[in-house]
């Protein structure tokens, strides 16, 4: 299994080769071919086929996200899908609340052209509405490594 720290700008996930060594401003390459774009703000970690992204700037909210490649992942049934572009996402108040608010669980799938399911899971407390848009915007920026 493969672990790698790495902060900011750009990763690949799901391989289990050995990753290159990160650098703040540059790419880590995995077998599998995935990269994805890290936000400003963010540290990923990669665990095998496991990414794991928190923000790491001083918010009273911050975002943490998981996101893998899952051929069974799903959307709760009882949630109300909604769709940005190719993603299909649920948002559901967790309960759990404390001086920030509730705790919110954004569910999201992406299929790549070639088949491959992407699934994010992605947790932020707040009063309102969660913004959860850094979260999407990560998984819209999964793409295949030209070969």
């Amino acid at each position: 299994m493969v672990s790698s720290f790495l902060s900011r700008r750009a990763l690949i996930i799901g391989g289990l080769a050995l990753a290159t060594p990160a650098h703040a401003e540059g790419p880590v390459t995995f077998a599998s071919g995935l990269l994805v774009d890290i936000p400003r703000g963010f540290a990923a970690q990669i665990d095998g086929d496991l990414l794991r992204v928190s923000q790491t700037e001083a918010v009273r909210a911050p975002l943490s996200a998981t996101l893998r490649v899952d051929p069974h992942f799903s959307l709760h049934r009882t949630w109300v899908a909604n769709r940005v572009a190719d993603i299909r996402f649920t948002v559901r108040d967790t309960g759990g609340a404390g001086s920030g608010g509730p705790v919110h669980e954004l569910r999201a799938r992406r299929q790549l052209d070639d088949g491959t399911l992407l699934a994010l899971i992605a947790y932020r407390q707040a009063e309102g509405a969660p913004d959860f848009e850094i979260a999407l915007d990560l998984l819209s920026s999964v793409r295949r490594l030209p070969e």
